[in-house]
């Protein structure tokens, strides 16, 4: 009986050739998006839960507030506090800090020199060899971090520099240090929530560097604690608080703000976790909730399509169903007759997706753009299959299980007759589906549209400073301190004589980088401290990044108190009280770590030195000739090419140890944006998935629809009707639909996207024509969709039409 099924199946299938080929591209196309998304999702989901015993692993983060206001979150710490919490709590079987500095360094091995970027190098405690179970290929594990000057390397670095040979007791010039490599360690995971290239010896910087060995002073150092065995994670929390208590000799009634430490799971930091202080940018759990109802979505969308299909076939198999219960078919035998040919067409889909999956790889890269995955080693995986079960059984059951009881619900003798009539529950039925499919459509058009007018918005809005004709050098590091200033001089000068050049600054931080120094600041008249962000630049910074002076003037070298003078943005003005920018001029801050007064000279309009889902970072910039980090060079963007090969070999005559390292500022700075143009990319990717798998079978749809009323439509032309009045006639129907689907469905999205824009500091308005353009994108695609049918119809012969009337 079983075997008679699949052969009426595929004899059915092969009948309807046209209808069964769109409904397996359909859904081949719905179940490699979902299988896609919903990997997508698992792989973002199970970012650093690899780790050995990764329950028991925390970061410490602290929280203050101002009244009864959190406002603000922190994960660097005092270089003591990591050691304190694993002396003073036996509960903590291992510790690590982790220190990034700001500042690319130039790494040496014999004669190959590199600039390598601040978030591939990190220094280390010896424990972090340990929580972060680092799988040693060669070297001792054991103590490898532990004396000053050593360094692990991970093995693609090693092979970098070492190539075959044996690293191990080998020497890497750092900047101007010397590091002998003591480890290769595996390269980490591309699920965890930094990536390390460089483990340097974290004693090194700490012997050496007095603020890192205060308790109360300075604040640089990510850490990370493993406890020996399940605890209370709120009682530990409070015990943080006594040690912090303790040991800055405070006790809770005297403190003026709010203080608290948090105990952050290593497994929520990348979805969880949105401080400015990150050692790499994170994702948000409501992104991928977001791509994970989507996937959803395509699959009822997928399924909802198949149903359409079948149903507008319904006329043809109806006479089937008529002659098979007529010889004495029963229901039961005509359900699984149908569920038995979904099966077929969905198993078919599937092997289509799954080839499709294996060749994925090619466009999905360019949609996520930090996912890297391989569609062989997935199938590995079991998961893979049971999730591939999962789809073809819903698939099944759902897009076969309502046609099965409509079809097999007919009455023979009518449909004999050739009078097929539905219920009005089956109407309403096919009506909600459409409906469906449009409020899938019009929600879906108004997210992209929304989306793309934020995006856009954070990536045109004013900043505050000039980033499109900036070229950033990243600064000397193998200058000796004695020479570092006359060869900065030479540099500066020189390049300011080419044609080509507007202006240049030197500058310890540019805008896209967190200033890593925050300070607190307060007046003299006043104890309450303003936290401030602070940069080191030379003269020309303001004139260089043409930012705006609201009061005061700019650093001026005729001015020899401009080493104790400081230029501050208006936001730090505004909290430390004054109402005028002017009044904040010649007032005198005290500041943490500075122990002399240092007077204000001039306040800043606010500038976004971070992207635009970020508040303005409070500033304070202080004169140092003497920095060296970045090098910004605004220039003519006429001759770009030649200005920055003079650029380079003036950079060789100034610093030939050196290597010469450059980006541009507008592209750096919207690498900030890379998640959220990922998230763009996903949503309009699929929302042309969902657009073609509903319009081609509300094209198969309305074509059976429109051939089924050809002998109407005849009629009416025999009576002088107008070819403007059928096609209203015949687009009428859908056009109805998609009005009840808008009215349904806009004032939902509007709320849903309203509070996705919450997130954002600084954002677009929801204007009312973001919302007309889905129903006319709709319409039009809904008028083209049926055009072909009415077309076919119209232009029939009438008297082919009637002869048999």
């Amino acid at each position: 009986m079983v075997k008679h099924y699949f052969t009426v199946a595929i004899r059915n299938l092969f009948k309807n050739k046209i209808q069964s080929l769109l409904n397996i591209i359909c859904l081949a196309i719905g179940m490699v998006s979902v299988i896609i998304i919903f990997n997508y999702s698992k792989f973002e989901s199970t970012y650093d839960n690899f780790y050995k015993d990764t329950d028991k692993i925390f970061r410490v983060e602290y929280n203050t507030k101002s009244g009864d206001v959190w406002s603000y979150g922190c994960t660097y710490h005092t270089g003591p506090f990591g050691p304190l919490l694993k002396a003073e709590y036996p509960e903590i079987s291992e510790f690590t800090r982790i220190y990034q500095n700001s500042n690319p360094v130039l790494i040496t091995y014999k004669e190959e020199k590199s600039l390598i970027k601040s978030h591939d190098i990190h220094w280390v405690d010896q424990g972090f060899l340990t929580i972060f179970d680092c799988l040693f290929l060669k070297g001792v594990k054991k103590n490898a971090l532990s004396e000053p000057n050593t360094v692990v390397l991970t093995e693609s670095t090693a092979n970098k520099y070492f190539g075959k040979e044996d690293p191990i007791g080998k020497s890497i010039l750092v900047d101007r240090e010397q590091y002998r490599v003591t480890g290769v360690c595996a390269d980490p995971p591309s699920n965890t929530h930094f990536h390390y290239k460089y483990l340097f010896s974290l004693n090194t910087l700490i012997n050496r560097t007095a603020w890192m060995q205060v308790w109360d002073r300075g604040a640089g150092f990510y850490t990370y604690v493993k406890f020996g065995s399940d605890i209370n994670k709120v009682d530990m929390e409070n015990k943080m608080l006594d040690v912090f208590h303790k040991h800055l000799d405070r006790t809770p009634e005297r403190d003026d703000v709010g203080f608290e430490y948090k105990l952050r799971p290593i497994t929520d930091i990348h979805l969880h976790c949105h401080f400015i202080q990150e050692l790499e940018k994170n994702s948000d759990i409501k992104l991928i909730w977001f791509i994970f109802i989507f996937g959803i979505f395509i699959l009822l969308i997928t399924i909802v399509n198949a149903i359409n299909l079948v149903i507008s076939n319904s006329l043809n198999r109806a006479k089937e169903v008529g002659v098979r219960k007529v010889v004495g078919g029963h229901k039961s035998q005509l359900i699984y007759q149908f569920l038995i040919e979904h099966l077929l067409i969905n198993v078919l889909a599937m092997i289509i997706a799954l080839t499709i999956f294996l060749i994925s790889p090619m466009f999905v890269r360019h949609i996520f753009s930090s996912y890297i995955f391989s569609p062989i080693d997935i199938l590995k995986d079991g998961w893979i299959w049971g999730l591939i079960i999962i789809l073809l059984s819903i698939s099944t059951i759902l897009s076969g299980i309502y046609p099965a009881l409509v079809l097999s619900s007919f009455k023979p003798i009518s449909v004999l007759r050739g009078k097929l009539s539905t219920s009005k529950i089956g109407i309403l039925m096919r009506k909600g589906l459409i409906i469906f499919q449009f409020m899938t459509a019009l929600a879906l058009v108004a997210t992209v549209i929304t989306i793309n007018k934020q995006f856009s918005f954070m990536q045109t809005q004013d900043l505050g400073f000039n980033k499109d004709q900036i070229l950033i050098v990243n600064g000397p590091r193998a200058v000796a301190d004695s020479t570092l200033l006359s060869s900065l001089s030479f540099f500066k000068e020189e390049v300011s004589k080419l044609s080509t050049i507007n202006n240049i600054t030197i500058s310890n931080i540019v805008p896209g980088i967190d200033p890593s120094t925050y300070l607190g600041a307060n007046l003299y008249s006043d104890q309450e401290r303003v936290r401030i962000g602070i940069f080191s630049v030379d003269y020309s910074f303001i004139e260089t990044y043409n930012m705006e002076l609201l009061a005061g003037r700019s650093f001026d070298e005729n001015f020899r108190t401009d080493f104790r003078s400081i230029m501050i943005s208006e936001s730090v003005s505004k909290e430390l009280g004054f109402v005028n920018p002017e009044d904040a001029i010649g007032q005198e801050l005290d500041i943490l770590l500075i122990r002399v007064p240092i007077k204000i000279i001039g306040v800043l309009a606010d500038f976004h030195q971070l992207s635009l889902d970020n508040e303005y970072t409070p500033v304070g910039m202080l004169l140092n000739i003497r920095t060296r980090n970045y090098v910004s060079v605004n220039i003519n963007m006429i001759d770009v090419e030649n200005t920055i090969s003079d650029i380079e070999d003036l950079w060789k005559n100034s610093f030939p140890n050196d290597s010469y390292s450059y980006y541009f500022l507008d592209s750096s700075f919207d690498q900030q944006y890379s998640n959220y143009l990922t998230f763009g990319r996903l949503i309009q990717f699929f929302t042309i998935v969902v657009l073609i798998i509903s319009f081609l079978g509300l094209w198969a749809l309305s074509t059976n629809s429109i051939l089924l009323r050809t002998k109407e439509v005849a009629i009416r032309k025999v009576y002088f009707a107008s070819p403007l009045n059928i096609v209203w006639l015949l687009i009428k129907y859908y056009y109805i639909l998609i009005l009840i689907a808008a009215v349904i469905t806009l004032p939902i999205a509007y709320h849903i996207l309203n509070n996705w824009l919450i997130n954002y500091a600084f954002r677009i308005s929801i204007a009312w024509w973001f919302f007309v353009i889905p129903i006319l994108v709709v319409t039009i695609i809904t008028i083209l969709t049926v055009g072909y049918g009415i077309f076919k119809v119209s232009n029939k012969n009438l008297a082919e039409t009637l002869k048999y009337e």
